[in-house]
């Protein structure tokens, strides 16, 4: 999954474009370029510290990214690597702005070792190379033989060699070089694989994109005994992790609707047919009276509703573009119950009331997502970044809840949630 993880106000996105006229007028001088580039993040905030920002400007991205036009490498976007049969990305080199983000989530210092899941073109990898220094220790893993042995390649041409390249299955981690300091994942996980925790020093931390069900948040979180607790939150979500823990395939045709499919974490919970059905009968629609500045379904009212409501399904819809739109949802039996914009405001960006549209004979299902979104906004419409907080217990573990915490049972751990609503938004 790639998604343009930062969103700037006006301005900052006036200046960027700025910046990036003046890359391309600069043509060929791949210093220049880069230096612009890493002015640009620390002018926006996203690189603050200095051993970061020399990490950027002393490895240069095109080193990792031959043959791709210098205007495009020292842009703020992720670029394409590799795809598999069906042309789908699995590999990339991830958009510098997340990669700062997360650098400085993961907090490294010089001597630390580090454990990197997902190599892409190793240009992360010599980024935390220079930061922890001749005296730590970089460790890469990638399940693909093709993707390792490029970015060895890479590596070593931009004086990386020390970076220990491995094929392997990232589920695993790598123990013959455990204990780490820092594990980072640069894909996306369905779950805290255990691996990671034990093969981490105590306190040490894992910074990774996790989906608690379906939208991912990138998530730092410190080892704390057998336990996993997450001390930062930002938005991002990354291509998903490929092996043994690589999640499951939950998006699903609807028959006789061309261009239209449903996800849900549990398939059994979808009866398709039944809700084919629904789809071609008469909607109605409701006004929520719930104002939003943004209809994204990464925005916090959409991850509300996913982590709050088992029937929480995404909608989504085939566009000319060979993307898709998504509707957060929730179905169940045969009744659907959509968010959708006024039909009168079909922007996707600017402050709307959300409405609710309802498929089927009963509205109870609509009566029950307009009051999650009313919860939403009586909580103080929390973003759910800052104000989210995860901790990971084995499976084992006997846990009395809170009133207001939430309870995600995976294969290999369980997810205690509790959101800081004290604060609106």
């Amino acid at each position: 999954m790639l998604v343009n993880i930062v969103k700037t106000p006006a301005i900052a996105q006036l200046a960027s474009a700025f910046r990036k006229g003046l890359r391309i007028m600069m043509g060929g001088d791949p210093v220049s370029l880069n230096n612009t580039m890493v002015d640009d993040l620390k002018a926006r905030g996203l690189i603050r510290s200095e051993s970061i920002e020399a990490a950027f400007r002393a490895t240069p991205r095109h080193l990792f990214l031959p043959g791709t036009p210098l205007d495009q490498v020292y842009s703020d976007e992720p670029i394409v690597t590799r795809y598999n049969e069906r042309k789908q990305p699995i590999s990339s080199s991830s958009q510098p702005a997340i990669m700062a983000i997360m650098l400085e989530m993961l907090r490294l210092q010089p001597g630390m070792r580090v454990l990197e899941i997902g190599a892409g073109t190793g240009y992360n990898a010599a980024l935390m190379a220079h930061i922890v220094g001749s005296a730590g220790s970089v460790v890469t893993v990638d399940i693909d033989e093709e993707v390792i042995d490029e970015a060895r390649t890479r590596l070593n041409s931009a004086g990386a060699a020390a970076v220990q390249t491995i094929r392997g299955d990232g589920a695993l981690g790598y123990t013959p070089a455990a204990p780490y300091d820092r594990i980072i994942l640069t894909v996306g996980a369905h779950e805290i694989a255990p691996a990671w925790r034990d093969q981490l020093v105590e306190g040490g931390l894992l910074v990774l994109p996790l989906s608690l069900r379906y939208t991912p948040r990138v998530f730092a979180f410190e080892r704390q005994g057998d336990l996993m607790l997450s001390v930062h939150t930002t938005s991002g979500g990354f291509m998903p992790l490929r092996g043994q823990d690589a999640p499951a395939e939950q998006t699903h045709p609807l028959p006789e609707h061309e261009g239209i499919s449903l996800w849900h974490d549990s398939a059994v919970a979808l009866d398709l047919q039944g809700l084919a059905q629904t789809f071609s009968a008469p909607q109605r629609s409701f006004n929520t009276h719930v104002i939003v500045d943004t209809l994204s379904t990464w925005s916090g009212w959409s991850l509300w509703l996913e982590l709050h409501e088992p029937t929480f399904t995404l909608l989504l819809v085939d566009r000319t573009d060979s993307r898709s739109s998504q509707f957060a949802a929730l179905a169940e039996g045969g009744q659907f119950a959509v968010v959708t914009p006024p039909e009168a405001q079909g922007e996707r960006t600017g402050t709307v009331e959300l409405h609710v549209r309802c498929y089927g004979e009963s509205d109870a299902l609509a009566q029950r997502l307009m009051a999650r979104l009313r919860d939403w906004r009586a909580a103080g419409s929390p973003r759910l970044e800052r104000e989210l907080h995860v901790t990971a217990f084995p499976l084992e573990a006997k846990i009395k809840l809170s009133a207001s915490a939430l309870r995600i049972v995976k294969a290999q751990m369980q997810y205690i949630i509790t959101i800081n609503t004290e604060t609106p938004s």
